[in-house]
């Protein structure tokens, strides 16, 4: 099925209320309306998505390209146009040869109605399949009455080639509005059923934007990233498990939450993960590696990619020396294999083990004080962490003297000794923003 988007609009109403964000970039339950269209239409098997937008807000253009680019069935065109007719126009080249469904950037609608709508229009013999709604929102709302109901348009039209025709005679005439389009469809012989979907709203007010914040619906998913194997080796289940958990408590609150693992969100498959982390509203992740953190940049993330790194490189450790007792520590990446962590009591086990990570190729490290103390282990979840770790756990001393020192800290640990605590509060700080 192929599917087209009208984001050409101004979205004036909304700028004049406050809201300065180009409407197809606003966010709405976490996610920016046009990647929920873009993600909506890849789940309903999209061949290719046609998008327009105008040149008043490059940033539209400029994350469609992006999309393009992870490599999403996508084309964009860019151009002001004085309606939504118009632009339907600009892109009409584009859609000819195949059926296709259209709709405006701001739509807001039921997603499991949007399927079957879908599928009626595929098995559907008719040139057009109006989505239409009972809910009224519109200032001036189009009514479409049929043989058993009175409905509003809901601004989701499936329509067949032959339709493009009479668009191009409404452009010939002078017409300028889709419900001009609308009616000369009937005009013209053609035969238009209406579909109804429930509640569809447009997207023109901040009020708009109030009615639907916060919903837990199938409107957006969350997204879990499991650590890769490598960095969790002899507690590959007890890092999943805390993260399974975690999954658990947002689902019963009725989140929709998708999970990938590490090595899937750096392969190639045919829906791009990058696509997966540009339409998620946070992204709950235990990946380490570096490649993976570039591509978590920018993006709602627990941990922050940077605070990752502090984890990673061991910068948090300031407390360095060249006279044993001393601990040895591996910083380029924490895999924590044997020889990456090393006690020296003297100068000799010192160098030895400075030459067993040179012989595997090892050149980054850090030389840790040793202190005498207690050993406690500590976990925290920090929803305003000023370095964006929320979500980690550490080993500390306790000198007799009442002296406390970080020893070691880690992203996102198993929480093995309070799993089902820390998943709760894990389930918060992921939704505090939604």
């Amino acid at each position: 099925m192929r599917y087209a988007i009208i984001a050409a609009g101004e979205g004036l109403r909304l700028r004049e209320e406050g809201i300065l964000t180009p409407k197809p970039l606003i966010r709405v339950r976490g996610e920016a309306l046009i990647d929920r269209l873009i993600r909506i239409f890849m789940d309903n098997d999209a061949e290719e998505i046609i998008v327009i937008c105008n040149d008043l807000y490059p940033e539209v253009a400029e994350h469609l390209t992006e999309l393009e680019q992870q490599g999403l069935p996508l084309r964009h065109v860019v151009k002001t146009t004085e309606s939504s007719m118009h632009s339907l126009y600009e892109i009409a080249p584009m859609l000819r040869g195949a059926p296709f469904i259209l709709t405006t950037v701001d739509t807001y609608f039921d997603e499991q109605q949007f399927a079957e709508y879908v599928k009626a229009f595929q098995e559907s013999g008719a040139d057009g399949l109006l989505g239409v709604t009972d809910y009224c929102d519109d200032e001036k709302p189009l009514y479409v009455v049929t043989e058993q109901n009175v409905w509003i348009s809901a601004g989701i039209y499936g329509l067949r080639d032959n339709s493009l025709d009479t668009l191009e005679r409404c452009i010939r005439e002078g017409q300028s509005r889709m419900r001009n389009f609308q009616r000369a469809l009937l005009t013209d012989g053609l035969q238009v059923l209406a579909y109804p979907l429930g509640k569809v709203m447009d997207i023109d007010h901040v009020s708009d934007i109030e009615k639907l914040k916060g919903s837990r619906d199938e409107g957006f998913k969350l997204l879990g990233i499991y650590r890769a194997e490598r960095f969790s080796p002899g507690s590959v289940e007890k890092d999943r498990t805390i993260l399974d958990a975690t999954v658990d408590a947002l689902r019963k609150e009725g989140y929709s939450v998708e999970t990938i693992t590490e090595e899937k969100l750096l392969s190639t498959s045919p829906l791009p993960p990058p696509y997966l982390l540009s339409t998620s509203p946070i992204i709950i992740s235990m990946a380490r590696s570096e490649e993976a953190l570039r591509m978590l940049e920018g993006r709602p993330c627990i941990n922050d990619p940077e605070a990752v790194r502090i984890c990673n490189r061991r910068l948090y450790i300031t407390d360095t020396t060249d006279e044993p007792p001393l601990w040895v520590k591996r910083t380029d990446q924490c895999r924590e294999q044997e020889g990456d962590v090393v006690f020296c009591p003297d100068r000799d086990a010192l160098d030895k083990a400075v030459a067993n990570l040179k012989a595997r190729g090892i050149t980054e490290y850090v030389c840790q004080r040793h202190y005498e103390g207690e050993h406690v282990k500590f976990y925290g979840i920090d929803p305003h962490s000023p370095i964006g770790l929320r979500v980690y756990g550490g080993d500390a001393i306790i000198e007799d003297n009442g002296t406390v020192h970080i020893v070691d800290l880690n992203d996102f640990p198993s929480f093995s000794a309070c799993k089902k605590e820390a998943a709760n509060e894990i389930a918060k700080v992921a939704t505090l923003n939604i």
